[in-house]
């Protein structure tokens, strides 16, 4: 889901923001810098989330399996 929405988005910034050549539209190079501080702002959204995720202790579990059982005792 996260790729089909930034595809969306950046082909929304990308054909909001053309020039013409010879004709044809192409994206403008502040279309292509948009697209970039969009990302690098998603990514540093995305890294923050992860450093607020609370981390907690891993618990810690005994098993004892039937041959350590046996060596006990």
């Amino acid at each position: 889901m996260g790729t089909t929405t930034a595809g969306a988005v950046m082909a929304i910034v990308l054909t909001s923001q053309t020039v013409s050549n010879n004709g044809i539209s192409i994206p403008d190079e502040a279309a292509f810098r948009t697209c970039f501080i969009i990302g690098a702002a998603a990514a540093l959204a995305g890294a923050l989330v992860v450093l607020l995720i609370k981390r907690g202790k891993p618990e810690t579990h005994v098993v004892e399996t039937s041959e350590h059982a046996e060596s006990i005792a």
